[in-house]
C-alpha cells in the first residue's frame, strides 16, 4: 500500500476521459525516486462501473505480477482522493501510437524484426495468462505498451473505457448495462453469447496482428456497429493488409475462426512467430535492407 505523500504527480497528462485520466508522476520508495505512471478515477465524478473497471485491474495486475511482458505494478493509494494504480512508465507509450511513427519511415529488416519481437511479447503474456484462466477482454495495440528496450507488455486490465479516445469502443445492443466495449476486436462467442475464454484473447490477437501489419489502421472502420455481430457469425473477416504477407495474413487468420476449440493456443501463436525470426519469414511483403536503415533515425520512432 501507498500513500499520497509518496507520489508527486506531476503529469504530464497521458489519457484522459470524462471519468478518469493517466498520469506521469514520481514514486518515492525511500531515498530513490522512480518514474511511474499513475491511473486515477476523477472523484465524485464517476459512475459505479467505472469504481468496478478500477478495482478489477487492480485486482488483476497483483495476480499477474509475476511475468516480464505484463505491466509492472508498484501499489496502490487507496486512502483519500484521488485514489491511485501505480504502475510502471513505459518510454515509448502504447504500440498503437508506435506504429503510427512509422507510417512515413523506412521499414527496415531491423523494425521488422521488433514488430514480430513485440508480437511474441504479447503472445507469451497470453500464454502466461491462459495458466491462470484470466481473459483480458480489452487486448488491442491501445494497450499494449513499449519500455525503454522495446519490450511490449500488456496494460489496462480493467476495461478501463474513459481514458481512449472515443470511437474504439461501443454500446452493444442489448447489453447496455454493461457500458461501451471494444466489439471491433471483440470474438463472436463474446459479442453473442457473452463467453469469455483465453481463445478469445487469441482472437484480439489476431486483430492485434492485423494492426501491426496495417501499421495502426482501425479494423472494420467502415462496417456499421449495428450489423457487426451479424456479419462477424456469418464468416466476415478482416481483409488482408496491403504489404503483408501471405504467411502472416493465414497466421491472424487462425485466430479467427469461428469454433473456440480450432483457434491456435497462445503457446502455438509463440512458436509460429519464434518460426518467423529463424526462418527469415515476414509480415510486410516490401522490407528494406538495413543498409537503408540510414533514411530514419529508429532511436527516434
Amino acid at each position: 500500500m501507498l500513500s499520497h505523500s509518496q507520489l508527486n504527480v506531476a503529469g504530464p497528462i497521458i489519457g484522459s476521459g470524462e471519468f478518469g485520466k493517466v498520469e506521469c508522476a514520481s514514486l518515492q520508495i525511500e531515498s530513490v525516486s522512480i518514474q511511474v505512471a499513475v491511473k486515477s478515477v476523477i472523484p465524485g465524478n464517476c459512475r459505479t462501473a467505472c469504481y468496478r473497471d478500477f478495482c478489477n485491474e487492480a485486482e488483476r495486475l497483483i495476480t499477474l505480477q509475476e511475468h516480464n511482458n505484463i505491466i509492472k505494478l508498484y501499489g496502490f493509494v487507496t486512502r483519500g482522493d484521488p485514489k491511485y494504480i501505480v504502475i510502471e512508465y513505459a518510454k515509448h507509450g502504447d504500440l498503437k501510437c508506435y506504429l503510427h511513427t512509422l507510417r512515413n519511415s523506412v521499414i527496415t529488416v531491423a523494425i521488422e524484426t521488433r514488430l514480430v519481437k513485440i508480437a511474441m511479447n504479447v503472445a507469451s503474456a497470453l500464454e502466461y495468462m491462459e495458466t491462470l484462466r484470466i481473459v483480458h477482454r480489452d487486448l488491442a495495440c491501445r494497450n499494449i505498451l513499449l519500455t525503454e528496450d522495446y519490450i511490449a507488455k500488456i496494460g489496462d486490465f480493467g476495461l478501463s473505457r474513459d481514458v481512449y479516445e472515443s470511437g474504439e469502443y461501443s454500446l452493444l445492443q442489448g447489453a447496455e448495462g454493461q457500458g461501451p466495449l471494444p466489439l471491433r476486436w471483440m470474438p463472436p462467442e463474446l459479442l453473442n453469447r457473452g463467453i469469455f475464454e483465453p481463445k478469445s484473447d487469441v482472437w484480439s490477437f489476431g486483430v492485434v496482428m492485423w494492426e501491426i501489419a496495417s501499421l495502426g489502421e482501425t479494423p472494420f472502420q467502415t462496417l456499421p456497429v449495428f450489423v457487426f455481430s451479424k456479419m462477424l457469425d456469418d464468416g466476415t473477416r478482416l481483409h488482408k493488409p496491403n504489404n503483408c504477407t501471405n504467411k502472416a495474413y493465414i497466421l491472424m487468420y487462425k485466430c479467427w475462426l469461428k469454433h473456440i476449440e480450432s483457434r491456435p493456443s497462445p503457446s502455438t501463436l509463440l512458436e509460429e512467430l519464434e518460426e518467423f525470426l529463424s526462418e527469415n519469414e515476414k509480415i510486410f511483403t516490401n522490407i528494406h535492407p538495413d543498409a537503408l536503415s540510414h533514411v530514419v533515425d529508429e532511436s527516434q520512432v
